[in-house]
């Protein structure tokens, strides 16, 4: 086992979302599909076990997670900036990203 794995998403996986790696639309929108759901179906249980049997664990994911809610609302807003801004240039691709982004940060799932 390495000493160092992911968290939630893989290196390719941050850089896709993050916009930092050239793919089609069609691509970005699967791998955040596949991130939406592996965070939908899996997380839970992983935390559930954090809370029983790694309580110091759990109160870190708990603190980092939980106790943020300007992070999501910045998440928000910029989500609706880039909304706003894919409207203004007529971009429909650029407008479901940022309504995909948005869904996301408010914790709606789409699927």
């Amino acid at each position: 086992m390495t000493e160092e794995g992911r968290a939630l998403l893989t290196e390719a996986e941050q850089e896709i979302i993050a916009g930092d790696r050239d793919v089609s639309d069609n691509y970005e929108y699967k791998v955040r599909s596949l991130v939406r759901n592996r965070v939908r179906k899996k997380l839970g249980s992983d935390i559930d076990i954090l809370e029983e049997h790694f309580p110091e664990v759990y109160e870190m994911v708990k603190r980092d997670v939980c106790d943020s809610p300007e992070t999501d609302l910045q998440s928000v807003r910029e989500a609706y900036q880039g909304l706003q801004g894919a409207f203004e240039r007529s971009d429909p691709e650029a407008a479901r990203r940022a309504a995909d982004r948005i869904g996301e940060a408010l914790g709606e799932n789409d699927e």
